[in-house]
């Protein structure tokens, strides 16, 4: 990162250190200049050269740097960052009303930070999609309204937030979606399965290095034909084309089946991406508790300790309906359409005997199998995610 700011002009000299306690680091950044530096220039000029997990929170200009005894930067020495009002947004506007006030007071509580403005954007300051979860679960006990989670990933202001939440009407028919658009809208579009957990918003920072389509992340729809449900989504969003889906794990088999639909209705499927996902050869039978552990070890291996009780009981019981709906069912049936499979570096076999990473090519006219980075639970974790993410990113440019 230094070497990386060193060369962007009349930069003199650059330093980064970690900040923040633990589970909120932050990436703070120094410099000394020859002549003025534009931080947002720079910090666009360090997304052009650099991964976004690189990218730094802070940006601080001193005149010098502490020096320790051999001359070097004094990285202990060096002042904490302190988030400017307005930074993120175009001016600082005080957040107004007792509904805007409780949700930035859980946006400090969340992102550690002494002053939020009613315009800021909760993703640029420092938010994820775990704090996501903590801040809705949060918002809804603090002012005791349901709301949807969607909301913050839609509506990423406390200014938006507050006018959907006081508006009960707008907020049951526009939270109630269980669509995200999970990049910028392009021509082209790519239709995002969720992974295990049920919730597209786990493939956020993933869509971010999709740069040729519009990525669309649908939820798990908990109905009597999930499948059907989900593919009426997408036939309401794209009247004509192709379709393209991709799904991690769990999501690889949605995409097959919504696929499976969209063909019965008579519209063409270009290409499923699958991101280490199991074709599922029969019928699966578990129990209560093996559903309820497999929920627990999902949830476990997934940041668990970013998740209070409330929002851990939400996830167990998405998690657990997910899972009954495919293990209610099997892959036999032929889809029309190619199918690639990115595997992970490990292969799971204390899974079931009755699934298999290879077999999809009995399924599909073209079946190419490539090689992934990261174990099957980390292809979603940086720094796998960043290459998992250009190796899909590169398939999806050579879809005709």
């Amino acid at each position: 990162i230094e070497s990386c700011m060193l060369k962007y002009p009349n930069i003199k000299e650059a330093a980064v250190k970690l900040t923040g306690n633990e589970g909120n680091n932050k990436i703070a950044s120094y410099i000394t200049c020859n002549k003025e530096v534009d931080t947002g220039d720079l910090k666009e000029f360090l997304a052009a050269n650099l991964p976004n997990y690189m990218i730094p929170d802070f940006f601080v200009k001193l005149e010098t740097f502490p020096k320790t005894q051999s001359g070097k930067a004094d990285l202990r020495s060096l002042p904490e960052p302190q988030l400017e009002a307005g930074q993120y947004s175009e001016s600082f506007t005080e957040p107004a009303g007792d509904t805007e006030i409780a949700i930035a007071e859980v946006w400090r509580e969340i992102l550690h930070l002494d002053k939020i403005g009613s315009g800021d954007n909760f993703f640029e300051i420092g938010g994820n999609s775990i704090k996501a979860i903590q801040v809705m679960s949060k918002v809804q006990k603090r002012l005791g309204k349901k709301t949807y989670l969607n909301l913050i990933f839609t509506e990423p202001t406390i200014a938006k937030m507050a006018r959907i939440i006081l508006n009960t009407d707008v907020q049951l028919k526009t939270m109630g979606t269980d669509v995200l658009l999970l990049n910028d809208e392009h021509e082209k579009r790519v239709f995002f399965m969720p992974p295990g957990i049920g919730y597209s918003f786990a493939y956020m920072e993933f869509a971010r290095y999709i740069d040729t389509c519009s990525v669309y992340g649908i939820n798990f729809i908990e109905s009597s034909a999930p499948a059907v449900s989900m593919a009426k989504i997408l036939l309401d969003l794209q009247k004509e084309g192709e379709f393209y889906l991709f799904g991690h794990s769990a999501g690889g088999n949605m995409a097959y089946d919504v696929a499976l639909e969209l063909q019965k209705q008579g519209r063409q499927v270009g290409g499923i991406i699958l991101l280490d996902s199991y074709r599922q050869l029969e019928k699966i039978d578990w129990s209560e508790e093996e559903y309820l552990n497999d929920a627990v070890l999902y949830i476990e291996q997934n940041h668990a300790e970013f998740m209070d009780e409330e929002i851990k009981d939400s996830a167990l019981n998405k998690i657990m309906a997910y899972r009954r709906y495919l293990n209610a069912r099997a892959e036999i049936e032929p889809v029309n359409c190619p199918v690639f499979q990115i595997e992970a570096e490990d292969e799971i076999t204390d899974f079931n005997k009755n699934v298999s990473r290879s077999a999809w090519n009995e399924l599909t006219f073209k079946f190419v199998a490539m090689k992934g980075y990261g174990g099957h639970m980390d292809m979603l974790k940086q720094p796998n995610l960043e290459r998992n993410a250009l190796l899909t990113e590169n398939l999806l440019e050579n879809f005709k």
